[in-house]
């Protein structure tokens, strides 16, 4: 709006006026201040942790206007969950920052006169609190042998004490994924072991198992068939058996037994047969003339599932001559 003096007839004066246009003047702009820059996180020393909160440095931006009230808002998994008023100091500590279970990512911005800056580089956080689980996975059942290895799992990363009942800490060893494995000595009848693991938040579990040695029924049994040869009957045929029975007494089958065959002062020779219903029989072991006389012994060596060995021994004589008859003296 505009105003002017006008001399109307007679002398008389009045004010005459008109409107000036939008924007035939110079505007009048209102200076606004930019959003802040963010500020930066700085990555904890753990980021695993039991606990439901955590204690994290921040750094403000450099070259803040000091005429800006300014708010610093936390942000975990993309909510915010707290606000206060950035100190004078350019690095600081927001203390007590709300953790959930699980991963959790950090975040940060400024608020000023200019609205809120862009969010802070994330820094994740796991927080977990339950004690790491613990599983024997073998031995499942009895064992029949002196030693064997215990073998189990629990929580990645964890480490795993094994204690016997004497007190003495087993030599284990576990892998990143967290499977375990530690080799047992074994008593006759029950061996009780004490299982602790620690996990990387500090959550710790403890378990018990006891490893069970039960008497054991396995055997091999040999026959050598005959027993007593002469050379005068030459050639002949030896035949070796074993009957292989397990830790409950009952024929195995699927074991291989090696049959040792030692002539006198000649190297030994090994024969492989596969137990059927627990016996395995070797029947192409033939004496010709030519063979060392003298005691041959024979040995049949297997190995159960379970591990246990077995051995068994015997011989046969191969005599020179020939057997003698009822009148000869």
């Amino acid at each position: 709006m505009a105003a002017a003096l006008v001399l109307l007839a007679g002398g008389a004066v009045a004010f005459a006026s008109q409107s000036l246009k939008s924007g035939s003047g110079p505007d009048v702009a209102t200076a606004t201040a930019p959003p802040p820059p963010a500020p930066a996180l700085l990555a904890p020393s753990t980021t695993i942790t039991r606990a439901d909160s955590a204690d994290l440095t921040v750094i403000a931006p450099a070259n803040l206007r000091g005429d800006q009230h300014y708010v610093v808002r936390v942000y975990v998994n993309g909510n915010q969950v707290s606000h206060e008023n950035l100190p004078a100091e350019q690095q600081f500590t927001l203390n007590n920052v709300p953790l959930t279970e699980g991963n959790n990512a950090i975040r940060a911005s400024l608020v000023g006169d200019g609205g809120e800056s862009p969010l802070s580089a994330p820094v994740n956080m796991t927080r977990d609190d339950q004690a790491p689980v613990i599983q024997v996975l073998m031995p499942a059942d009895k064992v029949y042998t002196d030693s064997t290895m215990l073998t189990g799992k629990t929580e990645a990363g964890a480490t795993i004490v094994i204690t016997d009942d004497a007190g003495h800490d087993l030599d284990a060893t576990v892998t990143a994924d967290g499977r375990f494995t530690a080799d047992l000595s074994l008593t006759m009848g029950n061996n009780p072991l004490v299982l602790k693991s620690t996990d990387l938040a500090g959550n710790t579990a403890t378990s018990r198992a006891t490893i069970v040695r039960a008497p054991s029924s396995a055997a091999i049994e040999l026959l050598v068939t005959p027993t007593t040869i002469y050379s005068s009957q030459l050639p002949i045929n030896v035949q070796l058996t074993t009957t292989v029975r397990d830790e409950l007494g009952q024929p195995v089958d699927g074991v291989t037994v090696v049959f040792g065959v030692s002539p006198p002062n000649r190297e030994t020779m090994t024969y492989e047969v596969v137990s059927t219903n627990g016996r395995a029989r070797y029947s192409d072991l033939n004496l010709d003339s030519g063979d060392a006389t003298g005691p041959w012994l024979v040995t049949a060596l297997a190995v159960l599932p379970s591990g246990i060995e077995l051995r068994a021994d015997g011989s046969f004589n191969l005599q020179p001559g020939a057997p003698k008859t009822g009148g000869q003296h």
